[in-house]
């Protein structure tokens, strides 16, 4: 379980403390974590003294992932002291303790984190950033003084935000009839669900020992129901359930390019982070397709996260018929201005496909309105590939590709030979193979409308690159002969070739 805290100052060692000993209480092991400190001070020595000789027997280890000792911000500390953990490292540190304290069987790992869910981590993202792709269960300790109302329900929206819903909120003081606590409670009662608040008296005041306090059974029970929170409304993945749900897959849910009948092996897949598919019995693997070619940046990065997060709260979808609005006016502000000059307009498809198909229908669109209605075909190269949906069917390799079954209703174009697989030397000789495309241009421009290829890598063909001098043959003679020229780039586009 993390432990974030709404403020500095509110007691989140002390916290972690009150947890350990209730799970020490329940007879499970305790594994206390500190991922980052700052400054001299250790809390993972607090937490022991706190703990140590409090039950028998005592089953509680504690340890710091990462030091700086400057008393500061992790971001701030790490910078002076020449840089810190970056983000994968530090997950990778937490998950080797959680590794740990799984292997002493029944047993718990409280993480204390640095402050709260938007304190900086030693590479300044947001901690919560940091910790969401770990799905762990998390609880907020609330802040009980002046201000703490508007603190505390800052720190679970922006946990909630990242789909880290808090399993309890723990306040240390501020349980009087108009404490904080109660007030916290009060704004969280109309959800559907709300998270339990707890309040336990507060501690004494330091140096005064903490011993009678946490033997108060007002605070044991506290954090006794904060425990018991934690374990019912824990976000950690199960393995319960899971042969259930591949099974009802394996008998209802039919997979693309997969038989009905004969449906192959699925990997159950719980979470992903950067490269990584993280699988429900824990294992990782590299996502190599990048989840065909649509996650360029990677998984859970926090930039989008935050993104989509947001405009979901202001409106998940306005349709275009004569409507607009700000974000994607200013999406097509950054695609014309990161565009070739001449390309100018912006027409926004919700899919690959879809996009292969509005680029076809805007071609024959173009040629109907100049007169031309009979330039209705379109030439393109053996081996592409460029969708699933009709029209984009009928622009793929019917020879190798993986629409065969449809060829007797789909259009009939024209394909010529693929382009060569580049290797030096090519482009100065002249086997580039754009032979081909040039005598199937001359002899058909009359009726073509537009050419359509994949630039520079032909994917799902095969991964065949070639030549860019080809391209530049191709826009040259689509010149000359009055034809149109459609780079399909869903694959190849955004800094994907270079």
């Amino acid at each position: 379980v993390l432990v974030y805290g709404a403020n500095t100052d509110v007691g989140k060692t002390v916290a972690s403390a009150g947890l350990c000993l209730a799970a020490l209480a329940r007879g499970l092991a305790v594994h206390y974590v500190k991922p980052v400190q700052t400054g001299l001070e250790s809390d993972a020595a607090a937490v022991l003294s706190h703990c140590g000789r409090r039950v028998a027997p005592v089953r509680l280890s504690a340890e710091t992932l990462f030091h700086y000792s400057s008393p500061e911000s992790p971001a701030t500390a790490a910078q002076k002291e020449g840089g810190g953990a970056g983000d994968a490292e530090l997950r990778v540190a937490v998950s080797d303790a959680l590794q740990r304290a799984s292997a002493d069987g029944e047993a718990i790992c409280v993480l204390e984190t640095a402050g709260g869910p938007l304190s900086p981590a030693p590479s300044s993202t947001a901690q919560a950033d940091v910790y969401a792709p770990l799905r762990l269960p998390c609880i907020v300790v609330g802040d009980a003084k002046l201000g703490g109302i508007s603190a505390t329900l800052c720190a679970l929206e922006s946990l909630a935000a990242r789909r880290q819903r808090a399993a309890a909120v723990l306040f240390i003081g501020g349980e009087a009839p108009d404490g904080n606590a109660v007030a916290v409670r009060g704004a969280l009662a109309p959800s559907m669900s709300p998270q339990p608040v707890v309040a336990v008296p507060a501690p004494p005041a330091a140096p005064e020992p903490l011993t009678e306090w946490l033997q108060d059974p007002r605070v044991v029970s506290g954090f006794a129901e904060v425990l018991a929170a934690v374990e019912a409304q824990s976000l950690l993945p199960s393995s319960d359930g899971v042969e259930e749900y591949v099974a009802f897959d394996r008998e209802h849910v039919w997979h693309p390019y997969t038989s009905m009948v004969r449906p192959g092996r699925v990997w159950p897949v719980r979470a992903a982070s950067g490269v990584e598919l993280e699988l429900e019995d824990g294992r990782r693997l590299v996502d190599g397709m990048s989840s065909w070619w649509c996650a360029i940046h990677g998984y859970n990065v926090p930039e989008l996260n935050s993104a989509a997060a947001n405009q979901l709260s202001a409106a998940s979808h306005i349709m275009f018929g004569g409507l607009t609005h700000r974000p994607a006016v200013e999406l097509a502000e950054l695609l014309v201005g990161c565009a070739p000059s001449g390309l100018c307009r912006v027409f926004l498809c919700d899919s690959g496909s879809v996009s292969v198909e509005v680029a076809l229908k805007m071609a024959l669109q173009y040629w109907a309105m100049r007169g031309r209605p009979e330039k209705c075909r379109f030439a393109t190269v053996l081996r592409g590939y460029h969708g699933d949906t009709f029209g984009a069917m009928a622009v793929c390799d019917p020879e190798r590709g993986m629409h065969t079954l449809f060829r007797g209703i789909l259009p009939q174009h024209l394909f010529a030979d693929p382009p060569a697989m580049a290797r030096e030397g090519a482009c100065e000789s002249g086997e580039d193979g754009f032979e081909s495309m040039e005598r199937l241009l001359r002899l058909h421009a009359h009726e073509v409308a537009a050419v359509i290829l994949e630039p520079i890598v032909q994917g799902a063909g095969g991964m065949r690159i070639y030549a860019p001098a080809y391209l530049q043959k191709l826009r040259a003679l689509c010149d000359e002969l009055g034809v149109l020229l459609i780079f399909d780039e869903i694959a190849t586009g955004f800094g994907r070739t270079g």
